[in-house]
């Protein structure tokens, strides 16, 4: 096979793509009804309340990536007892992890929502929002670690089904709990809608578990902490250092706006929902490249991994300048998810200059799933601690000072995601374009 088919590419992106945008539509949903409802620092603490449970996930759903990575090799190699055994690990391990979180989270939340400037009937909302969504990260960071086994073995169609339902209940629940139910029970605001997204999350986790146990078999060695889970491990360990690098960017961003003012953190909230949302489109492509460059690499077909990332470059960057284009003819939608003058103003001005992030991240997110594929996450690991501790924070230092305000916040993340696409891309063309000859 000379180069991977762009219908095989699909197959693995489109349903990758539908069941990615799930997550990000149950916190848009939430932010859309608070907004609408309810008032303007009740949705700045949603938004953090949001963000908060965000950034655990993120961190430790780098799990849910080295288990893709290990199982898409064990697929190019053929070895089915070893994709038992990887996944069986991988979901211990992560829910044993979310299990913790829920503790951690819950002693220290006051801390967390107050080191971003919480402050008031913000802190209380977020706080009210955040505590009950926290159950359900164990269910939240079971089901993507399972998912990412089912990638590995280049099918991502089961995900697609579950997220597509755990995200069809999540709006269905809300709008009945945020408005409530004549003669069963009163309107429950952002205690209903939180109450809606751990509903979803626990469906989500239990029939994620149940493709589980009929396609694969539960399985661990004599014993745990063997050479397969040291590897897991040992990635594992590379990439939750990346993710905090990573999710140290949006607190830092959620502090800053809310010093700005609860009109700035509400509107910074949407377009962060707004990012994430086209995000998860690119994901869709970047995670096909991680399940097809592990299974290739376990292959040892150099040259035709050379040819699949830039072609996925291409597609994402191509549908990143699409879905700028869609989102700008949404804007007067968007301008109005809250009717406080204040947030749509701030808005405005800012929401130009988060459009562009979309074609410049759309690299970045492509070589991501490619080196992920390929295990090199202590490149990725490196690769974010650069672009984070000498690009991001003195840019926002700097913007700061100029009183820029949210606009520079989204001039920070632009030079942040620049830097993160111009470094691997220049890496993987060093690395891998001579085996294009081969």
């Amino acid at each position: 096979m000379k180069n991977i088919s762009f219908k095989e590419i699909n197959t693995l992106a489109i349903p990758a793509i539908i069941s990615g945008i799930a997550e990000p539509i149950i916190s848009f949903t939430d932010l859309t009804l608070v907004g609408k409802y309810l008032d303007h620092e009740a949705l700045a603490g949603v938004g953090i309340g949001s963000f908060s449970i965000m950034l655990f996930i993120l961190i430790f759903s780098s799990i849910r990536n080295s288990t893709t990575s290990i199982v898409a090799q064990y697929f190019g190699k053929e070895d089915k007892g070893a994709i038992d055994q990887t996944i069986t690990k991988a979901l211990i391990i992560s829910f044993g992890i979310g299990v913790i979180l829920i503790v951690l989270s819950n002693l220290f939340a006051r801390s967390i929502f107050e080191f971003q400037n919480a402050h008031g009937n913000t802190l209380e909302q977020g706080l009210l929002y955040f505590r009950i969504r926290s159950f359900g990260i164990p269910f939240m960071l079971g089901t993507l670690t399972l998912i990412g086994g089912f990638k590995g073995f280049q099918n991502t169609s089961w995900a697609m089904q579950i997220m597509l339902i755990g995200g069809t209940l999540n709006v269905v629940l809300d709008f009945l709990f945020m408005n409530g139910v004549p003669t069963v029970f009163q309107p429950m605001g952002i205690e209903g809608v939180a109450i809606a997204s751990l509903i979803s999350q626990i469906v989500m986790f239990l029939i994620a578990l149940k493709h589980f146990k009929v396609h694969f078999n539960f399985k661990t060695s004599t014993t745990f902490f063997d050479a397969n889970f040291k590897l897991l491990a040992a990635m594992s360990f590379d990439l939750i250092i990346r993710g905090i690098a990573m999710n140290s960017v949006f607190i830092f961003t959620n502090k800053y706006a809310m010093k700005y003012g609860a009109h700035h953190m509400a509107a910074h909230s949407i377009l962060i929902a707004v990012w994430l949302f086209q995000s998860y489109f690119i994901d869709g492509y970047s995670n096909a490249a991680m399940a097809l460059a592990g299974k290739i690499k376990g292959q040892k077909r150099y040259g035709l991994l050379y040819r699949l990332g830039m072609k996925i470059c291409r597609i994402n960057f191509l549908l990143a300048l699409f879905l700028a284009c869609l989102a700008l003819g949404g804007f007067p939608f968007i301008n109005k998810i809250s009717n406080h003058n204040g947030v749509e103003n701030v808005l405005e001005a800012a929401f130009f200059i988060m459009l562009l992030t979309f074609p410049i991240g759309s690299v970045a997110f492509t070589f991501d799933g490619i080196f992920i594929g390929l295990g090199k996450a202590n490149f990725l690991r490196n690769t974010l601690l650069i672009c984070t501790l000498l690009v991001f924070f003195p840019c926002l230092y700097f913007t700061n000072n100029m009183g820029l305000d949210t606009n520079g916040i989204w001039i920070s993340i632009l030079a942040w995601l620049t830097a993160r696409a111009i470094i691997p891309f220049l890496y993987f063309q060093g690395k891998y374009q001579g085996f294009n000859k081969l």
